[in-house]
């Protein structure tokens, strides 16, 4: 996902206000365009999927600078949900004006009064999140949009952005580094939308560095970096915003004291000396001014940054060289350890004597805190009041060198000896015997004793004292600087580089003891008297510091006046809102009306839902129709479950002998049941166990975020201390306030004027508000007039549409009473099949009534032959046992020429159903073949005459559109035409313009000739020439508002040709598309249906067949003999089941023609939806159509305004001249201008 993050607001926090790109940003977007927008690139368009951008011109002006050189320009959107952080009543405000209203303010905790809180800005930002990540869920599930996602905006939105991607806080945003113009590159890592991450941060800053910024002044280039480096406050959001106008205030104060300009270079002024390899490394990072780090983190200084002498350093006048394009830079602001820095002239230090000896006359009391860059000014800058933004930079080098102790007792040794042995100060001779801060006695050996290691601690306060007076000539402050630097701790600025004693106090005594015995009583009173002076310097210290408390309170009094006088400066702006609010209530009314319109719009949705309700109605009769189809589909469900029975009984005669196997394989399936189910045990288990792996490494998780959260608090701890270091160097800043004080009341004063001037533009701006209303009502009549006018077609569009539906459902009905008749029809002559059958059953019921009569008289009378014949067998037993063979042969021989009668009567019966059958199913065939072919004959002429009036319909719609297009071209081109007369008009009055200017100044010119001018003249002329250098400023922004009108007009007028262009052929190929689906369809009717039929005529055999054997099957069992008697009974079965054959036929053939008309019917819906979806598409096109028109309306509307405005500053010109001759003062005027 792309991030390009902007700075562009000047010197002051600009977040509502929307001020224009200025042309060093343009510079500096048009090349971060040329090395990374394009084809192939990091920000390549085609892979954009959506661009969000800001609505401030400045970003959208950003937007359309880097993709101006690509064919097509990618989707973007104009969204207030990427504005920058709504500052509220703080708009336009320092952090320290803020600070002063508000003590103790801290944006990133506390929000804006009047403005955006810290939970709405979280909101919003979460809320542009969430759009970007539907888009890459859309990209990774689906893959129907592009890749990338890009963000056009600013540079706070931007680091809370970053922040909140990754899921950190808001506040986290203060440690991240975003300058004027960077890129910064969000991602995901392992391809997952759970993982978000930061490829990149602050991309182009680095890539795009052009020659000019670095050559500069070295010295200059010093002095800008310790500027913009002591403005910065790494705990306020407005580090952005507040960089350059740090540097306007430093600049001011430059000028007022000349003096600081003799400062050598290599002075600790902002700059990161590079220490040489044999140096400390503690030493070389501590030198320099630390800014206050974010909240959070203490501020370091990183070893690659000072030990790179392979890489070039940048020279910190590149700020400098932002703040100049009006920009607001964040390299120094936001980077306390990284930013690129100057090598010094000559100073590497690798000691302290040897930058004494650069320093030149005076010693300096460096070495106690380790500074390596800090050098002697020249006594010249003893007296000269120092600049507001490098004190606070020495101050944090003092104060850190202070807090942190030396790195080795070996380089204490070669820093006290340095001390000792280099330079005395003038005013004290004996200081260096004192201020020794590692315990050794060379200073003690300088004044003739012997060296004892005890002596050192002597008294820690002898040490401590003249350790403050050499700081405040290291510092070259004045005397105020000096008293206000005495008044902190001195055993806090010492308590890390004084050495501890080994012994204990008694030892000290001893040690005095001894030196009286050796007779060093003189070096014992020297100290004494050196501790009495101290002690009476510290009174004359406190005394000064009890003065600048006393300067402290008056300071404040006035700091109160100057409150108040912002109070009553509020209250002015409070009236502005208020106007401001009777606009808006202006507009609100505008937008009631364009309520009501869209409610007169709602009423007419009622008739569109009652041409929807009678298409329910009509899709009501076709679920009756598809219910009556699931009706037969039944029936046909159960004849087939009929014919499974009877082939289930069949496969039971025959499957007896497969009893053993079935077994078998039961038991095997319990086996292949049993290895199932240990299976889905394993699986069980092995998904538990997953489970148990997750929650153990959610536990390792949350842990490991504990621990983050512990070394965040310990972190914070730091930072507590350290800015508990920096309130107590606070208290000393109130001195050098009074200077600031003095500049912000003549801000004060300007701003004065510059409200007054801003109250008459307002009244200006609410003249043209109202004129702009009356335009917007002119265009509200316009809007009703032009919705009326589409209703009425909307109204034309509907009637037609209820008469094709009117003239469809009357066709549907038709085409339903045929289908009715035909059912009819068929159902009569099933009634007549079911009489004829009925009368078969009959009949057969009456031949088994005989059968079974004849069955019992030939039983009884075989019983009484059986009788007579038991009778007789007795008496001829013998005789017949003779004969058994001869009979058992007799009756085998009829029995099996029984069998052969019976089987000869079969095959016969067989046959002659198989004939009857197969001339009934040809009939059939050619009958339901018949009907296919006009079904299908209607259906392709339907089709037809749908296309032909698809294809009119939509020649007539291309027409019209092509129509609406040439029209809205020649509208196009008429604003075009209107445009151009306008630029030459307004190059008119640019030259009218310069000739006034030059008339003016001729009037001045003569206005100062003449001496007998009053001084409220010569106040009403410069009042006048001021109001012309406005009119001047207020064209320039007229021609740049027109240019850009022209830009996103041609823009609009290429957009809307490619979108008709785009529709045109989206609709050719969806009709290509719907004919190739229609034949498609046809063609797969046209297979399916004769595949039907082959299983339909496959079927009706098979049930033939199996019937036939059923019936076999059970005229089996009840032959006794008599052959006659099942050749009868087989016969009218065979009659029976082609009845039922011809029945089950019938209705198969009446489902596929119902199965056909559905199918017809959807195809006829699916051709009415993609009509709908065409008329629809045309429907929005003319809105677009009409959008187009009303913007151009609204553009000619803005150049009527701009002529207006031209011709007032006519107006005022003239009335100038007016005013000059009521004076007496007669104007220099060409004979062109007069006329003009």
């Amino acid at each position: 996902m792309g991030w390009f993050s902007l700075c562009f607001e000047a010197f002051k926090n600009t977040g509502r206000t929307d001020i224009p790109l200025t042309p060093e940003g343009e510079r500096q977007v048009k090349a971060t365009a040329e090395k990374l927008v394009g084809e192939g690139r990091l920000i390549d368009p085609k892979n954009l999927c959506t661009v969000f951008v800001s609505p401030r011109q400045r970003a959208h002006k950003t937007f359309h600078i880097l993709f101006e050189n690509v064919p097509q320009v990618p989707h973007h959107v104009l969204t207030e949900d990427a504005r920058e952080w709504d500052y509220g009543d703080y708009e336009g405000l320092l952090t320290k004006e803020i600070l002063e209203i508000q003590p103790g303010w801290d944006g990133w905790k506390d929000g804006y009064a009047g403005g955006e809180s810290v939970e709405q800005m979280q909101a919003r930002v979460d809320s542009i999140i969430e759009q970007v990540r539907a888009y890459h869920k859309k990209y990774f599930e689906e893959g129907t949009v592009s890749r990338d996602v890009m963000i056009v905006a600013h540079g706070h939105f931007g680091r809370i952005f970053t922040a909140r991607w990754v899921g950190f806080p808001l506040a986290y945003g203060t440690k991240l580094t975003m300058d004027a113009g960077a890129i910064t590159i969000l991602s995901y890592n392992h391809n997952t939308l759970e993982e978000p991450s930061i490829t990149a941060l602050n991309l182009s800053s680095l890539l795009i560095v052009d020659a000019h910024q670095l050559e500069v002044n070295p010295a200059e280039g010093e002095k800008s970096y310790e500027q913009a480096g002591s403005s910065s406050r790494g705990g306020s959001p407005h580090d952005n915003h507040e960089a350059n106008g740090g540097n306007q205030t430093d600049r001011f104060e430059e000028a007022a004291s000349p003096t600081e300009e003799d400062e050598p270079a290599d002075q600790s002024n902002g700059s990161l000396p590079i220490p040489e390899s044999d140096a400390p490394l503690d030493a070389t990072t501590n030198s320099a001014p630390t800014p206050e780090a974010p909240e959070g983190t203490p501020p370091t200084v990183k070893a690659e940054t000072v030990k790179s002498p392979a890489k070039k350093p940048l020279s910190a006048t590149s700020t400098a060289a932002k703040a100049k394009s009006g920009m607001a830079s964040t390299a120094t602001a936001k980077t306390a350890g990284t930013s690129p820095v100057k090598k010094p002239a000559s100073t590497l230090a690798r000691s302290v004597s040897s930058s004494a000896r650069t320093g030149g006359t005076t010693p300096t009391a460096a070495p106690l805190k380790k500074s390596v860059s800090s050098t002697m000014p020249k006594p010249a800058a003893s007296t000269t009041r120092p600049s507001a933004t490098t004190a606070p930079a020495r101050r944090t080098s003092l104060a850190t060198a202070g807090t942190k102790p030396l790195p080795s007792s070996t380089s204490r040794a070669s820093l006290a000896s340095s001390a000792s042995g280099k330079a005395e100060p003038k005013t004290v001779p004996s200081r260096t015997s004192v201020v020794s801060p590692s315990g050794s006695v060379g200073s003690l050996k300088s004044a003739g004793t012997a060296g004892v290691k005890p002596r050192a601690s002597i008294s820690e306060a002898a040490v401590k004292k003249p350790t403050t007076i050499a700081r405040s000539t290291a510092t070259a402050k004045p005397t105020t600087s000096s008293a206000t630097a005495a008044s902190k701790p001195p055993a806090r600025s010492l308590s890390g580089s004084v050495a501890k004693p080994s012994v204990a106090r008694p030892g000290s005594i001893s040690s005095i003891r001894e030196v009286k015995e050796d007779g060093s009583a003189k070096a014992l009173e020297d100290l004494r008297n050196q501790l009495s002076a101290a002690n009476d310097e510290l009174k004359s210290k406190t005394e000064a510091a009890a003065e600048l408390e006393g300067q402290l309170e008056s300071l404040k009094s006035s700091l109160e006046a100057l409150k108040t006088e912002i109070q009553t400066k509020d209250s002015q702006v409070a009236e502005t809102e208020s106007s401001k609010a009777a606009l808006e209530s202006t507009l609100q009314g505008t937008k009631d009306e364009l309520a009501e319109l869209q409610a007169a719009y709602d009423e007419l949705k009622p008739a569109v839902a009652a041409s929807k309700e009678e298409v329910e109605v009509a899709k009501g009769a076709a679920t009756t129709a598809n219910e009556l189809v699931a009706n037969l589909n039944k029936q046909i469900a159960t004849l087939e479950s009929e014919l499974s029975s009877a082939k289930e009984n069949l496969e039971t005669l025959r499957a007896s002998h497969d009893a053993a196997s079935s077994e078998a394989a039961v038991a095997a399936s319990a086996n292949s049941e049993a290895l199932l189910k240990a299976r889905s045990d394993l699986e069980a288990i092995s998904a538990e166990t997953e489970q148990l792996k997750q929650a153990q490494a959610s536990a390792l998780d949350e842990a490991q975020a504990k621990i983050a959260a512990l070394e965040t608090k310990a972190q914070e701890a730091e930072s507590l201390s350290s800015q508990l270091v920096a309130l107590q160097a606070e208290k000393e800043e109130t001195a050098t306030k009074v200077s600031e004080l003095e500049i912000e009341i003549l801000e004060l004063k300007e701003t004065q004027e510059s409200l007054e001037d801003e109250r008459d533009k307002l009244q200006s701006t609410i003249k043209t508000l109202e004129g702009e209303l009356a335009q917007a009502k002119n265009g509200i009549s316009k809007a009703a007039d032009d919705l009326k006018a589409a209703e009425e077609r909307h109204a034309a569009a509907l009637e037609e549409l209820q008469k094709k539906h009117a003239v469809e459902l009357a066709e549907a009905a038709e085409k339903h009473s045929q289908v009715a008749q035909t059912l009819e029809a068929t159902q009569g002559s099933l009634e007549a099949a079911n009489a004829e059958l009925e009368k078969a059953k009959k009949a057969v019921d009456d031949a088994e009534e005989a059968h079974k009569l004849k069955m019992s008289e030939i039983e009884q009378a075989y019983i009484t032959v059986q009788n007579d014949l038991t009778e007789r067998l007795a008496s001829i037993s013998a005789e017949l046992e003779s004969q058994e063979s001869q009979y058992n042969a007799k009756v085998q021989g009829v029995k099996d020429e029984h069998d052969k009668l019976l089987q000869e009567a079969f095959e016969r019966a067989k046959h002659e159903a198989g004939e009857d059958h197969a001339k009934e199913l040809q009939a059939l065939r050619a009958q339901s073949k018949a009907a296919i072919e006009e079904i299908q004959a209607a259906n392709s002429n339907n089709i037809r005459e749908l296309q032909a009036e698809h294809a009119s319909s939509l020649e007539s719609e291309v027409q019209s559109l092509n129509k609406q297009l040439n029209n809205s071209k020649l509208e196009l081109k008429a604003t075009q035409d209107d445009l151009a007369k306008a630029k030459s008009a307004l190059d008119a009055s640019r030259s009218e313009v310069e000739s006034l200017g030059k008339q003016l100044e001729a009037v001045k010119a003569a206005a100062e000739a003449t001496p007998e001018v009053a001084p409220e003249l010569a106040a009403e002329i410069s009042r006048l020439t001021q109001e012309l250098s406005i009119t001047k400023d207020d064209l320039a922004a007229m021609t740049e508002m027109l240019n850009l009108t022209k830009s996103s007009m041609t823009e609009m007028s290429d957009h809307h040709t490619r979108d008709v262009e785009e529709a045109a052929k989206a609709r050719a190929e969806e009709v290509s598309k719907l004919k190739a689906a229609h034949e498609e369809e046809v063609i797969s009717l046209a297979r399916e249906k004769g595949d039907l039929a082959v299983k339909l005529s496959d079927m009706e055999g098979e049930l033939a067949t199996a019937k036939a054997e059923l019936n076999s099957w059970k005229a089996l069992p009840k032959m006794n003999g008599h052959g006659a008697t099942g050749a009868d009974t087989a016969s009218p079965s065979g009659g029976v089941v082609t009845d039922e054959m011809l029945r089950q036929v019938h209705e198969a053939h009446n489902l596929k023609l119902g199965d056909l008309q559905a199918e017809h019917e959807k195809a006829m819906k699916a051709l009415q939806q993609q009509l709908d979806d065409a008329q629809k598409k045309i429907g929005d096109l003319g809105a677009e159509v009409s959008r187009k028109t009303m913007e151009i309306q609204f553009m000619e509307s803005e150049h009527d305004e701009q002529s207006e405005n031209v011709t007032r500053l006519k107006d005022d010109l003239r009335i100038l001249k007016d005013q000059l001759l009521k004076v007496g003062i007669e104007p220099q005027v060409s004979g062109d201008a007069d006329e003009e």
